[in-house]
């Protein structure tokens, strides 16, 4: 569902999609810097689209809680944002930059366990938030040989996995 187009219901350069807890799906899109909501059946519902400096510059993963929230990867802004139920920031983490907590070109997010993982892929490493308290450091997990995380997911085992432009990685729980 969702032709090329600016109007609800169309979509311009999709670049992630997630399901929310009550089965709606949320797209992001770099062309048009929203999140577009639909129903499962592909029905447009809603649009999410920061206006004036808290825009999204380049909405690129997006990962949605079990309380609903909705967590959008900026990629050219150098940071993730929560949006509310009107798509107005309601929480940020990150700035440009290298240091930990920065973030240079966030591509895609998941929660798991009530974290926030962040694949950092200008930094090439992994950056794990806790969403209850972003003031807190991130722990940062390096991905080795240099490769740039495209994103990150867990298996029951509690093994994570990351793809890269080389290839999978696979981490134990320990990371």
């Amino acid at each position: 569902f969702g032709r090329f187009g600016a109007a609800a219901g169309e979509l311009n350069l999709p670049t992630a999609v997630a399901v929310g807890p009550g089965g709606q799906i949320y797209v992001t899109e770099a062309g048009n810097g929203r999140v577009q909501v639909f129903s499962a059946d592909g029905r447009p519902l809603k649009l999410l689209a920061p206006s004036g400096e808290q825009a999204l510059r380049n909405p690129f993963g997006v990962a949605v809680g079990a309380d609903g929230a909705v967590w959008v990867a900026d990629a050219d802004a150098g940071r993730v944002v929560k949006l509310d139920a009107a798509g107005n920031v309601a929480a940020a983490v990150g700035s440009p930059g290298g240091a930990p907590g920065q973030l240079n070109k966030p591509a895609h997010l998941s929660l798991i366990d009530g974290k926030l993982y962040v694949a950092d892929m200008g930094n090439r490493r992994i950056q794990v938030f806790d969403p209850a308290n972003l003031a807190a450091a991130p722990q940062v997990v390096p991905v080795p040989f240099g490769h740039a995380p495209c994103s990150v997911t867990r298996d029951a085992a509690g093994n994570f996995f990351v793809p890269t432009w080389a290839g999978l990685q696979k981490f134990d729980a320990s990371w």
